[in-house]
This record gives C-alpha cells, structure tokens and sequence, in this order.
C-alpha cells in the first residue's frame, strides 16, 4: 500500500466520522441536539466489511463467474448483448456490498445500544464508509499528475458517495420499519443498475458520460430523499434519543 493509498483511506475514514455529526443535523434542526453516540462506528465497520468482502467475496466471485458466461454464451451474443457479462458480475457487487453496508448498520447499532428507530442515520453513516473507503481505494490508482478536483473520476467518486450514504439510510429505514429483506433487495437492485453502468464503460460499451449520469441519477436521488425523510423521522423518535 502506497503513501498515497494510506493518505486517501486516512483521509476517507477521518471525513466518515466527521459526518456523523453533518448527519446528526436534522435532529439539531428538530429541536433534539444529543449526538450520536457510538452509531459513528457504523462508517469504519462497515468501510472495513466492504474491503474484505470485495477481495475475498466479490473478486473471485466475479471472475469464476464473468469467466462461466464468456465460456457459455457465444462472442456473437455477447457482441450484441454485453448487459450478459455486465448485469451479473454487477450484480455480484450488489450483494456483497450491500451485505457489508447491512452487517455495518446492525453492529453499530449493537454497539452503541440504541433503538433501531435509528436506523436511517446510522444507514447513512455505514454508507459513508463505505463510499470514502472505496473513494481512497480506486482514486489511489490515479496517477498523481492525473489527478484533479474537478477531473471524471472524481466527480464519479462524489456521486458514487452520495449513492452510497443513501443506500445506506434506504436499508436503515428499512430495519426501522421491521422491512429488512425489502429494503435489502432493493438496495441490491439500485446498486446493480449503478454498477451495470460502470461495468459497461469498463467493458468499452458505453461512455463514461453515461455512467456518470445513471451513477449521478441515482445517487443524488436517493441522498435527497434521504435527507428529506431524516428532517421527518427526526421528529418521531424522540424515545429512541433518548434510550
């Protein structure tokens, strides 16, 4: 690991903790300031969970796998539908990281003992984590004098956090509302669209543009309603704030 691979992840993970009070925010606004206890412990567990289920999970599961399909379909398919290779080597990556993202949010929220009417911020949190840690992962592989604020993979990275903090508050919600295995599928399901994107562009079938503009779609829409949803619960759970 290079010096500037442990500068990002140092990084990442110091602005995953600091988020746990830009996130806590709703409920300053609502009249209920008390922090967050250990619910922070939801971006390092599960940015942790995430790296060790990409490279022992994901990797090999997605090379036995893209392997499986290039053996079976012919070139000519593939030619024609490349959506065969990129849908279930994406949707590999869906399962295993939202799997991380889940096991973050119910360790954290067993860590700091709290109610998990909570789970929309402590979502959040495990989203951050997992979205800074992957952010100081692939920029590490950008050459520095390639590397740029306001550069594509960047504004990628910006956008694939975003999806990420609000699937993680989507699969919060959904502990909270006792929905755990709708909220996970459909997560898993955002996460392989955005993903089907990315692997198209890998694969030379689709633009970079495209990608960015289904991760950007994505993402966005799903921190806003995140947001809007945190200014509403934040006024609904006053018990488990104070538990």
């Amino acid at each position: 690991m290079n010096a500037l691979t442990l500068a990002l992840t140092a990084g990442g993970t110091a602005t995953a903790i600091c988020l746990a009070g830009i996130l806590w925010l709703p409920f300053a606004l609502a009249g209920r300031p008390r922090g967050p206890g250990l619910l922070w412990t939801a971006a390092p567990v599960a940015g942790v969970l995430f790296l060790a289920g990409v490279f022992w999970l994901q990797v090999p599961i997605q090379a036995v796998l893209g392997q499986a399909i290039v053996q079976g379909v012919s070139p000519l398919t593939l030619g024609a539908w490349p959506i065969l290779v990129a849908g279930p080597v994406a949707l590999v990556a869906g399962l295993v990281q939202e799997a991380a993202r889940l096991l973050g949010i119910l360790a954290a929220l067993r860590i700091a003992r709290r109610d998990r009417a909570l789970g929309l911020w402590t979502g959040a949190l495990a989203g951050a984590g997992i979205g800074l840690f992957e952010a100081a992962w692939l920029l590490s592989a950008v050459p520095p004098a390639h590397f740029a604020l306001l550069s594509e993979p960047v504004l990628e990275r910006v956008l694939a956090v975003a999806f990420h903090i609000g699937a993680g508050a989507l699969l919060g919600a959904g502990i909270a509302a006792r929905r755990t295995g709708r909220a996970f599928a459909l997560a898993v399901l955002l996460h392989t669209a955005v993903d089907s994107g990315a692997a198209l562009y890998q694969l030379g079938r689709a633009s970079l543009s495209v990608a960015l503009w289904v991760t950007a779609v994505l993402g966005m829409g799903l921190f806003l309603w995140m947001l809007a949803l945190a200014r509403r619960r934040a006024r609904e759970v006053p018990a488990a704030m104070n538990a």
